[in-house]
């Protein structure tokens, strides 16, 4: 599992407009995914921002699924069944009432596949871990007797790994979609 950082700097004249107009800084991780119709997340928030701010993760995963089918600006995606075993290069299996805690080996290098068994659609995506709290990255649907690929996405900058931050005056919670 590795440990990334990442350094956003800004000038003090930029962190007191931003400040004093109450945005708020989101953070948001690309995930490259087999299917359209997916969002991508909320990663994570924070109001406690200064010129220089340090962002720390782990490359941690889990797959999850949510019977929350059609997300909607601003909703909270809650997962209704989580992996915490699956990796990138697995298969998590889904079965027909929703249960997802069979892992395959069988899967793409560097993405986690989420193959539903049975018929009923749910959303999917992955999760990673933020201050020890899993953070979905994206909400993307899983149809009856499909398979999705997910990858995430690392942007780098001189081959270090970047989150994509943004600026934002909505309330927003992790894990939010943004439309």
């Amino acid at each position: 599992m590795a440990n990334f950082n990442v350094t956003i700097k800004m000038s003090e004249e930029t962190v007191t407009k931003l400040r004093d107009s109450r945005f708020k800084l989101f953070g948001f991780k690309a995930v490259a995914v087999s299917l359209e119709g997916g969002v991508p997340l909320v990663w994570f928030k924070s109001e406690n921002y200064l010129a220089n701010t340090q962002v720390s993760w782990k490359e941690q995963f889990q797959g999850y699924i949510s019977s929350q089918t059609s997300p909607a600006a601003g909703t909270v995606i809650y997962a209704s069944c989580v992996n915490n075993k699956v990796d990138l290069g697995q298969t998590m299996n889904v079965d027909r009432n929703g249960n997802c805690s069979e892992t395959t080996t069988a899967g793409t290098p560097g993405a986690i596949s989420i193959l539903n068994k049975g018929k009923l659609e749910w959303t999917c995506g992955i999760n990673q871990m933020v201050n020890g709290s899993p953070q979905a990255l994206c909400a993307i649907p899983l149809y009856g007797g499909n398979l999705d690929v997910r990858e995430p996405s690392i942007s780098t900058k001189d081959g270090d790994p970047q989150p994509q931050p943004g600026w934002h005056l909505r309330k927003l919670r992790p894990t939010s979609p943004l439309f």
